[in-house]
C-alpha cells in the first residue's frame, strides 16, 4: 500500500480511468467532466468519498442529445489494489443523484431522430372508408414558459403526397414507476380536431423521448424524482443506483 500513501497519486489514477470510461458512452461532447474524489487513507480502505460527472452538450450513443447532465454519487467501495491497476470494481452498490436538462433543440432533435423513439415513423389511420399511412415531416418541439410543450409540423399521405399541418401541446406528468413523464391534457393548436390516433402515435413518440430508460449508461440505474418544464428547458431531477463503473 506505499503507492497509496503518496498524497494525489491514487486519486489521479482514478480520475484518468474514469474519465476515459465515461467518456466511451457518448459520441459527442461539448465539455464533459469526470472527478473522483478521495484521499490515501480512504483508497487503502476501499473507499471513494464520491464520483461526479458532469456535462453539457452531449450526444449519446444512441444519439440522445441533453443540454446539460450531473450525476453525483456518494461514498463509492471500490477493491484499491483493482483500482490502481485500472479497473474501477465497486464492490457494492452506490447511490447519488442526478439531473438532466433538455432543449427545445435536444427534443426536436431526438423526435426526428428513429434511433431514439423506437417507434414507428409510419401510422396507419383510417380516413372514411380508406385506410392510409401517414408520416411526419419538419417536427419542433417548443417548451413553453406554461410548462406545456407545443409540438408542430406536417403529417404526409403516403399513398396521395397530401401534407397537413399539425400543432398540439400537453402538459407533462410523471410516469408511474418513476422512470421519466408523460403527456396530458392534449390541446390542439390549429382550431381543428385532430384524429385521437395520431395524436396518441405523436404523444408516444415524445414520451418515449424522456423516458430516463434511454439515458441510463451501463450498471447506472435512474428513477425521477422531480421535473420542471419552462420556457426553453425540461429538467428531470433523479436518483442513482450504481453497480459498476459505466464503461
Amino acid at each position: 500500500m506505499l503507492l497509496l500513501k503518496k498524497r494525489g497519486i491514487g486519486e489521479q489514477a482514478l480520475n484518468k480511468i474514469a474519465q476515459m470510461a465515461i467518456n466511451s458512452q457518448f459520441n459527442q461532447a461539448q465539455r464533459l467532466n469526470v472527478r473522483v474524489k478521495t484521499d490515501p487513507n480512504l483508497l487503502a480502505q476501499g473507499h471513494l468519498e464520491s464520483l461526479l460527472i458532469d456535462g453539457a452538450g452531449l450526444v449519446m450513443q444512441n444519439n440522445l442529445r441533453l443540454q446539460a447532465m450531473n450525476i453525483t454519487m456518494g461514498r463509492v467501495s471500490v477493491s484499491p489494489l483493482k483500482a490502481l491497476m485500472g479497473n474501477i470494481q465497486l464492490l457494492e452498490p452506490s447511490h447519488g443523484k442526478a439531473c438532466f436538462v433538455f432543449s427545445n433543440a435536444d427534443l426536436t432533435h431526438a423526435f426526428q431522430a428513429q434511433t431514439t423513439h423506437r417507434l414507428r415513423d409510419e401510422f396507419r389511420l383510417s380516413l372514411g372508408s380508406q385506410a392510409v399511412t401517414m408520416t411526419h415531416h419538419n417536427v419542433t418541439c417548443r417548451i413553453l414558459a406554461s410548462g406545456k410543450i407545443a409540438i408542430h409540423g406536417e403529417v404526409r399521405v403516403k399513398e396521395t403526397k397530401e401534407t397537413h399541418p399539425i400543432g398540439i401541446c400537453a402538459t407533462p406528468k410523471m410516469l408511474p414507476g418513476k422512470l421519466g413523464v408523460f403527456f396530458d391534457g392534449v390541446q390542439s393548436l390549429r382550431g381543428r380536431e385532430i384524429a385521437p390516433e395520431l395524436t396518441q402515435w405523436v404523444l408516444k413518440k415524445i414520451t418515449a423521448i424522456a423516458n430516463l430508460e434511454n439515458f441510463e449508461l451501463p450498471g447506472l440505474s435512474l428513477q425521477i424524482n422531480q421535473f420542471e418544464a419552462a420556457e426553453g428547458t425540461l429538467t428531470l431531477q433523479a436518483t442513482t443506483k450504481m453497480t459498476k463503473l459505466p464503461a
